[in-house]
């Protein structure tokens, strides 16, 4: 590693950047977020154009925005304190449904971070040795 300096641990750590931009361009807004905002009929294009290339159908029914179920269900009942409120959300990622997603996406977060670090920590050290060289 010493004899290639500190250019290829830096060309490597920016490989999964770079992918990242290039495929930028395929992605689709949320669904979720355009009805959020009250767009709910590109949200129904984009959930049409997934439904084809999973090779699905969309069940019937209407797309209304998780706002309006919530105010719905919500009508004639108090709210919630914010802070009970963000730590249920918190406990919402543990529930038995969403534990494995949530277990999974904290083994690749920390498997990313360790791989970066993993690289970029070292350059420190060789470049340490001779502070007269490049």
């Amino acid at each position: 590693m010493p004899i290639l300096g500190w250019r290829w641990p830096l060309a490597l750590s920016s490989i999964p950047s770079f992918v990242e931009l290039l495929l930028f361009v395929f992605t689709v807004e949320s669904p979720r977020y355009l009805c959020a905002i009250g767009r709910t009929s590109d949200a129904c294009d984009i959930l049409k154009k997934i439904a084809v290339v999973n090779k699905t159908q969309l069940p019937p029914g209407k797309l209304v925005s998780s706002q309006l179920i919530e105010e719905l269900h919500s009508h004639g009942k108090n709210k919630i304190s914010s802070v009970k409120s963000g730590f249920s959300s918190l406990l919402v990622l543990l529930s038995p449904a969403l534990r494995k997603n949530t277990l999974l996406i904290w083994v690749v977060y920390i498997g990313t971070n360790s791989s970066y670090y993993a690289i970029i920590l070292p350059t420190s050290l060789f470049s340490s040795d001779n502070a007269n060289t490049c």
